[in-house]
Order: structure tokens, then sequence, then C-alpha cells
């Protein structure tokens, strides 16, 4: 799984100035991490070069454009855009972001736009997956079921999922 890319066990990535577009995966449809993997994303300052996770696909349970599962820390600094995602699965969450099993998001103020996901399509986050968002733009994201997890065009939080949110 990681459609675009995947990091596992205790891996780390730094994606700085980047695009990652146009993959497909049963989860993580950009990116992908497992276990203790930690993945930093950023632009490239010097290069003033912006970092896009775009038109990624999954067609699992979820995270089109990042997948965190247990123990895995996505930090993501400002000015990254996580936009057009689509997660596909019947009970997909985060058409931007999933974070199951202990995974965790420290983002800073990044840009969630235009993702979808039966729940949470910007962010879903589940089984104690934490949410850590400073001056985070969510916007124009979109739940497509009508039943579910609660749904949440944002963001859905749900099975001792926490979310911490500070001026997004």
């Amino acid at each position: 799984n990681g459609g675009g890319i995947s990091v596992n066990k205790s891996g780390t990535l730094n994606v700085n100035g980047a695009t990652i577009t146009g993959n497909q995966s049963l989860f993580g449809g950009g990116i992908g991490a497992y276990d203790t993997a930690k993945v930093n994303i950023d632009i490239a300052s010097s290069l003033n070069e912006k970092t896009t996770i775009s038109n990624n696909t999954v067609t699992g349970t979820g995270g089109a454009g990042l997948y965190g599962y247990g123990d895995s820390v996505f930090n993501i600094g400002d000015g990254v855009q996580i936009t057009q995602n689509h997660a596909r699965g019947n009970d997909s969450g985060g058409g931007a972001i999933a974070l199951a099993n202990n995974a965790t998001l420290i983002a800073g103020k990044a840009i969630l736009d235009g993702n979808d996901a039966q729940y949470g399509g910007g962010i879903a986050s589940w089984s104690t997956g934490t949410s850590q968002l400073n001056g985070t733009t969510i916007s124009n994201n979109q739940a497509l079921s009508t039943t579910g997890w609660g749904n949440g065009g944002g963001i859905s939080v749900n099975k001792s999922g926490t979310l911490n949110v500070n001026g997004a």
C-alpha cells in the first residue's frame, strides 16, 4: 500500500518541493506510512517550490492523499497543498488524510481542499488517531455518504480519535 510512496517500520521520508499525483492504491494513494514510520512534508523554501499531493485515489478504507497507520507520524509544514484526492471504497475515510491505530498528524498552515471520501472528506481519524492542526485551511471537501461514522465533509473523528485545533 502507498500508491506513490510507502514508508514502513522505522523508516523516515522527507518530501520538499515535490508533486505526488495520479497514484492509486488500496490505502494511502499518495503516501502510506506504517508502524513507526515518520513522514515530513514541507515546501522547498530555498527553491520557492511548493509541495502538492493531488489527484490520488484509494479503493480501500481511506487516505487518498496520506494514510497513517500504527504509531506513524506525519509532519506537514506551512504551504503544503493536499487537493483533489478521492477515497472510493465503500467505507472509505479521509479523502486528504486518514489516521488509524495511533497514527499522528501535526499540520501547520497547509491547505486541504477539494478532497472527498464516504466520511471525513478532508481528514478521518479513528482508533486513537490524533490530529494537531495549527492554522490549517480545510475547505471544499466532501463526505459522500449519508450514513456511517458521522460523515464530516471537512473532518470526521471516531472510535477514540483525537482532534486539536489551533487557529485553523
